[in-house]
């Protein structure tokens, strides 16, 4: 099964795996109820804030390594750390691995509020 797997520039110059596959999902879900209910937030109802996008990067991060056993899982302040500063960088990131798209100003005239 081939699974989409994002990479993320850390700030230190490393790359981190990032996954929000179904698969990975399901099985990170038991073992990080909290991280994946923030996410889920987030992908079911939108962002009320742009500290929730780390929500999302961060289970992305969590289901994308929690496959590898070498590996021990960052907290969130640790994780945090390691996001860019780069903000449009992580935007368009978690644009990406959510499939979103970025929304662009309407180039229709309203005609609301217009007297005919």
């Amino acid at each position: 099964m081939k699974t989409c797997v994002y990479d993320m520039r850390t700030s230190t110059g490393e790359t981190l795996s990032l996954s929000l596959s179904m698969s990975r999902q399901y099985r990170a879900k038991g073992k990080y109820p909290e991280a994946y209910a923030a996410c889920g937030k987030v992908i079911m109802g939108g962002l009320d804030d742009y500290m929730q996008i780390a929500d999302v990067l961060y289970f992305a991060y969590i289901c994308a390594a929690m496959d590898n056993p070498d590996n021990k899982i960052m907290d969130y302040p640790e994780f945090l750390d390691c996001i860019p500063d780069d903000v449009n960088y992580v935007n368009n990131l978690y644009l990406r691995i959510t499939g979103r798209k970025k929304t662009e100003p309407s180039r229709n005239v309203s005609n609301s509020g217009r007297e005919n």
